[in-house]
């Protein structure tokens, strides 16, 4: 799986707001995914985020299809930036969804 933190990550001088989503701990980032298709009952949250993160319409449709998001950002927003994610979840108002990846970010 895509979104295992890899020892080199975690030795990284960067701050976690510049680590690659790809390696955010699967845990933080799947947990994140269930909240957000949880609080997508009235609104496609999935398909505004990928807006947000601007992807092709073919992503976006692909992503309408798929069951596991956690595996969708990792594979296919693997680069975009945790910090980037976040900025995301907040213009999206879910600032309770980009608290937990904050949380994150903010331990040592």
């Amino acid at each position: 799986m895509a979104a295992t933190t890899s020892k080199e990550m975690e030795k990284s001088t960067l701050s976690k707001r510049d680590w690659a989503l790809k390696d955010t701990p699967y845990a933080v980032l799947n947990e994140t995914c269930l909240e957000l298709d949880d609080a997508s009952q009235f609104f496609n949250h999935p398909q505004m985020l990928v807006e947000q993160l601007a992807t092709g319409k073919d992503t976006i449709e692909w992503i309408g299809e798929s069951k596991n998001l956690t595996e969708i950002f990792t594979s296919c927003y693997g680069d975009v930036k945790v910090g980037r994610f976040i900025d995301a979840l907040h213009e999206m108002e879910l600032p309770h969804l980009a608290k937990r990846l904050e949380d994150w970010v903010s331990k040592p």
